[in-house]
């Protein structure tokens, strides 16, 4: 039996780091290939503009990867999913059933979502997920395709002294300026 704590620093140990909006599991608890939990929709998120959040969603396809064949390795990622079957909106708390078996290089999953008096809200079918042990990348991705892949790269910019305005009739000018799109939680600032 895990605590939201104890199943969030299991998924960090296997390299898998959630912030608070994504910290969904109440409370897990595993035994040979199956997993059962309980899930909340993490606080601060509104669920209205959604179906199934993707938060929740998300906390649900958590308890596949703290099953027991899943131990041991330093992180998952699903590849295919066969089949979700959606067939009403998750209200309040929910029990999360997963079965996890080892398949090929990798697991392969399916969860079961109801809500607190049974009924059925999801299923989800054969999901494979790929295990990305270091080893694996250190052998399979050569030079070339290393380069291929984005870095973050974060650098501090001078502050504007007077804001640049953006005009489409404007005529070109040796000056870069950025256009800053941001969401209204003040990161463009």
């Amino acid at each position: 039996h895990l605590s939201t704590e104890e199943a969030y620093d299991e998924l960090a140990a296997l390299g898998l780091q959630y912030g608070p909006a994504f910290r969904g599991i109440q409370w897990l608890s595993r035994e040979a290939d199956g997993v059962l939990a309980s899930l909340r929709m993490p606080d601060g998120l509104d669920a209205q503009p959604y179906f199934f959040h993707p938060a929740l969603h998300d906390a649900a396809m958590h308890v596949a990867v703290l099953a027991e064949p899943c131990r041991g390795h330093t992180g998952f990622v699903p590849v295919r999913i066969r089949r979700i079957w959606l067939r009403t909106r998750p209200v309040g708390l929910l029990r999360t059933h997963a079965r996890v078996a080892r398949h090929d290089a990798g697991m392969l999953a399916d969860l079961r979502v109801e809500d607190a008096r049974g009924e059925l809200v999801e299923i989800i079918e054969g999901i494979e997920l790929s295990h990305l042990d270091d080893g694996i990348l250190d052998c399979d991705v050569t030079q070339e395709e290393a380069s291929w892949l984005y870095n973050v790269e974060w650098r501090a910019l001078a502050p504007v002294e007077t804001p640049i305005t953006v005009s489409i009739d404007s005529a070109p000018s040796d000056r870069r300026g950025w256009l800053v799109l941001a969401d209204r939680q003040g990161v463009g600032a």
